[in-house]
């Protein structure tokens, strides 16, 4: 199995930041993506589905990360939210992994204050 380095893709401000990799298995394309919590931030909520399969979801701190498997992708979903005093600040990530040995996926991005936490 031939593979590429980890790659930054994004950084979500407050948020945290993804990286990708991707390899030839068998003949055909496998990918992978990760996403680390903003060490300088709060407790995230964070779901991830892979081709519209059912989505597993994680509580990270800050610093932590979560890796998904490398596997034959079509797209990966992940759903991140942080909730402060302040705010609470949400993102949907959308990844479209590109061929092999290394393209830059397709990534959509809606990313925003879903509500502010007032007494």
């Amino acid at each position: 199995m031939r593979s590429a380095a980890w790659r930054p893709l994004i950084t979500l401000a407050k948020l945290g930041s993804f990286t990708t990799r991707c390899a030839r298995r068998g003949g055909q394309d496998v990918f992978a993506a990760t996403f680390t919590v903003n060490p300088m931030t709060a407790t995230s909520t964070v779901s991830m589905s892979t081709n519209g399969g059912r989505a597993a979801r994680r509580v990270l701190q800050p610093g932590q990360r979560w890796v998904s498997a490398l596997a034959a992708t079509r797209v990966q979903t992940w759903h991140i939210a942080q909730g402060t005093e302040a705010q609470t600040v949400t993102a949907t990530v959308r990844i479209r992994p590109s061929r092999c040995p290394y393209g830059v996926p397709t990534t959509d991005v809606r990313y925003g204050t879903s509500h502010f936490n007032s007494p």
